[in-house]
């Protein structure tokens, strides 16, 4: 997956979302070597980076005198095996122009450590610091080993390629060589390891580190259940088993064998799963148990996950949704508008891409300072950076495509249909009704409906429309950009999928969406917006509706949908009318209620059901292959292919 290499740092002040250029970058060219201190026997090294990785360069732009702090958190619920041991070295990354370094121990990063001690960091590469008095650990009790340094070229090392533990990795830095900033999540590895020795570690501790299992699945049809575990003890795995239950169906265990998992690494299983049951919450449990065929785990309170998933005979495609940050005035965005512009074309039906623009190397004109607020609650830390579907924040070019994949089957038990039309012809605001279904009946439902603006085809004249382009010069292909000036000129801009704003707001109308729905049966809501003068051309909107998860903020569903002439004009405009095949189903979206037939291309009736307004979807198995007629009775047609 692409590194981020040079973003920028978002700052939220009374005077509304700002941002300025990050000043560290990863260096490609730097290399550190790998550490050639021996680990001796019954210890083992806690923490994030990787020692069998090289270092990579971090640079603070040009800034010399660049003083930094990186610290990683070791969690007491991860120190319980542990107690009574000690950590008697600290190993850190360092560049060989690092001055005043110093290792530390601390209970609060804000605080001042209990333990400190300064060393003279060798030249580009792992560094053992052997503690003058070690620090034996103690029960209930979070410990930050850290790491402080003055680089004299603004160079300093980290370990990028390791799996980055969002929890733990956190990093201070002053570029004045005199005030640091404030203590924040590090986006890469912090280059800080803890050495433990004892003669009580822990041998046998298998952490279930993490579990993707869908939320919504088709009840009959196979689903992928995945995790990843983490060895946290010193013996190394060779088999373990993973033992889940889905509903009131019989516990199934699926054996794993033939690993070789040292000590700190990870090792990813995929399960192949079904259930036959339907329900909005089934029950779902996974527990990692018999390691290495008959050792018992010694921390079994990080060996179990549960959740509930909803299970359904019919089901929808949940709809991709890229919530991007971004800016005229920064330099890498142009990778966000190529990537957004490669989703939107490889993936029409699915994909719903939103331009949410700021300040940054100059006043963008299409700022959008509550949206941004809104992403930066979720981890927006930068442009280009992207959200999605308000799960996971990243990068917005290849990143893009590799979430779709990841998501292209997610599914819902929710279909939106939106119908917009224009007050009246002066076209100052937009009368909505969005008509939401359940396959399912939902007792307990906690979501809003939020509505997006968007504008295609944005052009300006000021300079403000200038696009930032750090790709000029062919260093890298972009899209194109590569070819084009630094900055590109406002005359040669078109940009797209602008945000104009969200309504009511980034979490969506409280009260818009039942907290009961009776399956198949439509909940609908009207909602009224007064259009932003900030629109250059009203006859490129279009407007996106979002179905929000209040308890877990994610996107479960939404739809996309021009916005037509005043009610009464042009009325089978108002609605979409759409067929298409997908994930081994034909869904066929309309915004009335009315009779659906499929026929053969000779003009045979395969199949005729009644739908109520939304997305319908028929099972692939029931027709026939190759071409089909989707005609609906009032008067649209499509034509799908069965393969």
């Amino acid at each position: 997956m692409k590194q981020k290499l040079l973003y920028t740092i978002i700052a939220l002040l009374s005077a509304g979302f700002v941002s300025a250029q990050k000043p560290w970058s990863l260096q490609g060219n730097f290399k550190g070597e790998k550490s050639v201190d021996v680990i001796e026997a019954n210890s083992m090294t806690l923490g994030y980076a990787s020692m069998n990785n090289t270092l990579a360069g971090f640079q603070f732009n040009s800034k010399v005198n660049t003083k930094i702090k990186f610290a990683i958190k070791l969690p007491k619920e991860y120190l319980a095996t542990f107690v009574g041991n000690a950590i008697t070295k600290i190993i850190v990354g360092t560049g060989g122009t690092t001055t005043g370094a110093s290792v530390f121990l601390t209970y609060d990063l804000n605080g001042t450590p209990f333990n400190t001690q300064t060393f003279t960091p060798t030249s580009a590469q792992w560094n053992t610091v052997t503690l003058n008095t070690q620090y034996i650990i103690e029960a209930n009790k979070d410990i930050y080993v850290g790491f402080a340094g003055t680089a004299v070229q603004g160079v300093f090392w980290v370990d990028y390629l390791s799996d980055y533990e969002s929890a733990g990795d956190n990093f201070n830095y002053s570029t004045d060589g005199v005030t640091y900033v404030g203590w924040g999540a590090f986006g890469y590895n912090s280059p800080v390891l803890a050495l433990v020795e004892g003669n009580t570690l822990p041998q046998y501790d298998l952490n279930l580190k993490s579990v993707n299992i869908p939320s919504v699945v088709k009840s009959g049809q196979q689903f992928t259940i995945s995790g990843t575990v983490n060895n946290a003890a010193a013996a190394t795995i060779t088999s373990f088993d993973v033992q889940y239950k889905i509903g009131t169906a019989d516990l199934q265990t699926q054996t794993f064998s033939g690993l070789n998992i040292a000590s700190r690494n990870n090792y990813s299983f995929s399960i192949n799963a079904t259930t036959n049951e339907t329900g909005a919450s089934l029950p779902v449990t996974l527990k990692v148990t018999n390691l290495n065929v008959n050792q018992t785990d010694e921390n079994p309170a990080n060996n179990s996950y549960s959740t509930t998933i909803a299970a359904s005979n019919t089901v929808f495609p949940r709809k991709f949704v890229e919530e991007e940050g971004t800016s005229s005035g920064c330099g890498y965005c142009p990778r966000g508008i190529v990537g957004m512009a490669y989703m939107k074309a490889t993936y029409p039906q699915r994909f719903i891409g939103i331009s949410v623009h700021g300040n940054m190397s100059w006043a963008d004109p299409m700022i959008q300072t509550a949206y941004l607020n809104g992403l930066s609650g979720l981890g927006l830390t930068g442009f280009p950076e992207a959200s999605y579907n308000r799960l996971i924040m990243d990068d917005p070019a290849a990143e893009s495509a590799d979430y779709y994949y990841h998501f292209m089957d997610s599914l819902s038990i929710f279909s939106l249909s939106t119908n917009a039309n224009y007050h009246d012809a002066t076209k100052t605001s937009i009368d909505i009704t969005t008509s939401l279904t359940s396959v399912l009946d939902v007792s307990a439902l906690s979501a809003n409906l939020a509505y997006v603006i968007i504008e295609n085809n944005v052009h300006g004249t000021a300079s403000g429309y200038n696009q930032s382009n750090y790709y000029a010069g062919g260093s890298e292909v972009m899209g194109g950009f590569e070819s084009k000036p630094n900055p590109v000129p406002a005359a040669q801009m078109y940009y797209q999928e602008v945000a104009r704003g969200i309504f009511p707001s980034f979490k969506g109308a409280n009260g818009s969406v039942p907290t009961q729905l009776t399956a198949n049966v439509s909940a609908n809501y009207n909602y009224k917006i007064t259009l932003p003068t900030s629109i250059l051309n009203k006859d490129n909107i279009e407007l996106i509706t979002l179905l929000i998860d209040n308890a877990t903020g994610e996107i479960l569903n939404a739809d996309k949908t021009e916005v037509k002439n005043p009610t009464g004009i042009n009325n089978l405009g108002t609605f979409i009318f759409n067929a298409y095949v997908e994930n081994q189903n034909l869904y066929i979206e309309s915004g009335v209620s009315e009779t659906i037939h499929i026929y053969t291309v000779s003009g045979v009736k395969v199949y005729t059901t009644e739908k109520t307004p939304g997305i319908t979807s028929v099972s692939c198995d029931q027709l026939p292959k190759g071409i089909l007629i989707v005609k609906g009775s009032s008067g649209w047609v499509k034509k799908v292919i069965n393969k």
